[in-house]
């Protein structure tokens, strides 16, 4: 979804710019929308950083779970718990200790 909005956008900024190539901009009403449809774009973009951001997270919180053998967790909407006895453990063994707590955020 995220891409094809994107890719309409890139259409429409393509579109604007033959306009403004092709008869000019002298109220500036073009230039003006050109700007808006960067802002959608920028802000689309950022949009799916986030997204995958979050989704690496995921993935990477998973992939402790199974390296160590966390035990009792549980799963609450989009959020994981790990008994602290279980945190304290994996944070004694795991050797980028930043990468561990960057999860928790």
């Amino acid at each position: 979804m995220l891409n094809k909005m994107k890719k309409q956008l890139e259409v429409r900024i393509e579109t604007i710019n033959m306009l403004i190539s092709a008869f000019g901009d002298k109220d500036g009403k073009l230039a003006k929308e050109l700007n808006e449809v960067y802002g959608k774009l920028e802000k689309l973009k950022k949009q799916g950083e986030k997204k995958m951001k979050r989704m690496k997270a995921i993935i990477d919180t998973w992939n402790i779970i199974d390296k160590y053998n966390i035990q009792n967790w549980k799963q609450e909407n989009d959020t994981i718990y790990i008994p602290k006895e279980e945190f304290d453990r994996v944070y004694e063994e795991i050797l980028n200790k930043s990468y561990l707590i960057n999860l928790i955020k």
